[in-house]
Parts: C-alpha cells; sequence; structure tokens
C-alpha cells in the first residue's frame, strides 16, 4: 500500500497553484489548511488528506492531489479556529502584503 500523500507534497495544478506555507498538516484521514497563491493571488486552502487506502485524498484532479481555495468571506473564521497566533499573524500579514 502507498501511504497518503502529505500536504507538502501537494503542488497541483502547478498552472495556478504555488504553494507558501502549510499552516496545519493534519494526519491521515484529516484536514489539512495551506497557505498559497492561486493565479498570484494569496488564497487560504484546504484539503481531506487521505488514507493509505485513498492516497490521493480529495480534491484531486486527473490522479493529482490539489488544493480547494477557501473562499474569502470565510478566512477569518477559519483563521479564528487556528491554535497558533504566529500562524494567525503570518496569514494576516501575507494576504496584507501580498495583495496586487
Amino acid at each position: 500500500m502507498t501511504p497518503y500523500i502529505r500536504p507538502h507534497d501537494v503542488l497541483s495544478p502547478k498552472r495556478h497553484w504555488v504553494l507558501v506555507a502549510v499552516l496545519d498538516e493534519g494526519s491521515e484521514e484529516d484536514s489539512a489548511l495551506a497557505l498559497g497563491r492561486w493565479d498570484n493571488k494569496p488564497v487560504l486552502a484546504m484539503r481531506w488528506n487521505g488514507s493509505n487506502d485513498n492516497p490521493i485524498g480529495n480534491p484531486q484532479s486527473r490522479g493529482f492531489p490539489t488544493w480547494f481555495v477557501v473562499p474569502e468571506e470565510y478566512r477569518e473564521g477559519i483563521l479564528k479556529a487556528l491554535a497558533e497566533e504566529d500562524k494567525r499573524s503570518l496569514v494576516r500579514s501575507f494576504f496584507s502584503s501580498g495583495r496586487k
């Protein structure tokens, strides 16, 4: 069996997505939260990590693991759930300096 794909290794779709930081890696059969850029716009993204039986997790596209971009209106609610203040500060700083 192939182990599930860790969030740090989810880099697709390469044409649109750039991973900046995994904020919450989760574990097998858990969700993960990341900070990244979608078409160069700063975004929060989430995914279900998967399991050894379903290593790609969800979402996925054409057999590659991908991230789901969290709509902007949910950002603050998700940030409040982050346990570490330094991660919340990182995200807020990223969004305030990363806008074009």
